[in-house]
């Protein structure tokens, strides 16, 4: 038992599978003050927030990593996905059927780059910070918001009143 606590506390998993707790956690950990921050940020603050983000953890840190520099913002760069999917819930910035094909034939050729530089070896490891993760997340949870009543929208309608106040389903 000592020795998991120290392996937790040093940021390392015994099992390489359960290596998504870790930031998992700390999401969970910082999700009052990530939720005061899309509170009190206007859309426009979000977007550039991910901007940034993106621009950092999905195409500087993994270039810095050829020259052999790991880099990584504090909490993470999976906070990445909590801001994205803020926007996309609640911005109408995805939800024209263009865009989402936009995203989706970027997505589509970013995999197939994505798998040519696996095969030819130029890429060691996924990384679902990545370009080629990031835009393809986006244009499913794009895809998902856009047909929501086609795919079952009031999957949640008989849900209890405490749980659903408590969720994003109300802003669907």
């Amino acid at each position: 038992l000592s020795t998991i606590v120290h392996n937790l506390l040093l940021g390392t998993i015994p099992f390489a599978s359960f290596w998504f707790f870790i930031p998992l956690f700390l999401i969970y950990l910082f999700m009052l003050f990530l939720s005061m921050i899309v509170q009190k940020a206007s859309a426009k603050q979000i977007l550039a927030l991910c901007g940034l983000m993106f621009l950092f953890e999905s195409i500087l840190f993994p270039l810095f990593s050829y020259v052999d520099v790991k880099m990584t913002l504090p909490i993470g760069g999976y906070v990445l996905y909590f801001f994205l999917g803020y926007l996309i819930l609640h911005t109408d910035s995805f939800d024209s059927i263009k865009r989402i094909r936009i995203l989706w034939v970027t997505s589509i050729l970013l995999l197939a780059c994505r798998y040519f530089f696996i095969y030819t070896q130029v890429l060691p490891t996924f990384n679902y910070l990545a370009i080629y993760a990031v835009i393809p997340s986006i244009a499913i949870f794009a895809t998902a918001k856009k047909f929501k009543n086609r795919i079952g929208g009031g999957c949640c309608d008989s849900w209890p009143k405490e749980v659903l106040e408590y969720s994003y389903y109300n802003n669907l």
